[in-house]
C-alpha cells in the first residue's frame, strides 16, 4: 500500500505556475525524467514511500488538486553541514479531484484512504478536462 505525502506548495498560483518553478529542476534520476524539491526532515517512513510508489500530493491556493509520484528521498549535507532530505520527484503532475485543505507548515502523511482520486480514474463526464485550477474553484463555488 502506498505511503503518501501532503505539501502546501508555498507561493505557488497554479498548476501552472508550479510546472513553471519545476522545470529549471529537472535532470535525470536513474535512467528517467525527475525534479526535485527539498523538506528540511526525511520522512521516517521514507523507505515505504519510495517501494510503495507513493505520492506528494500537493496544496495550491487551499486547493488539493495535483499529486507527483515520488522516486526518491535521498538524505544530503550542505556546505554548512545541515542534513537535508531531497524529494525525487516524476515531472508528470497528475490532477486529483480537487478537495479544500487549509496550508500547512512542512508536510504530513496522507492516509490511502483520504487520497483524492486521480481525474483520469473518475468518469464523471462533468468537466474532466478543465484544469484542476478551474474545476476547485468552481467547486468552491457549489457549481460542481
Amino acid at each position: 500500500m502506498a505511503v503518501n505525502i501532503l505539501r502546501t506548495a508555498v507561493g505557488i498560483q497554479s498548476v501552472e505556475h508550479l510546472r513553471e518553478v519545476q522545470e529549471p529542476r529537472r535532470f535525470r534520476h536513474k535512467g528517467q525524467d525527475a525534479v526535485w524539491t527539498f523538506t528540511r526532515r526525511r520522512p521516517t517512513r521514507a523507505d515505504e514511500i519510495v517501494d510503495g510508489q507513493g505520492s506528494i500530493y500537493w496544496i495550491i491556493q487551499r486547493s488539493l488538486c495535483i499529486r507527483q509520484s515520488i522516486l526518491d528521498l535521498p538524505l544530503e549535507t550542505d556546505e554548512e553541514g545541515k542534513t537535508w532530505c531531497r524529494i525525487i520527484m516524476s515531472p508528470e503532475l497528475v490532477p486529483v479531484k480537487p478537495l479544500q485543505r487549509k496550508h500547512m507548515q512542512g508536510w504530513r502523511y496522507l492516509k490511502p484512504a483520504d487520497a483524492p482520486p486521480d481525474l483520469a480514474a473518475l468518469d464523471t463526464g462533468k468537466g474532466d478536462d478543465l484544469p484542476p485550477d478551474m474545476i476547485a474553484e468552481l467547486q468552491q463555488l457549489g457549481l460542481m
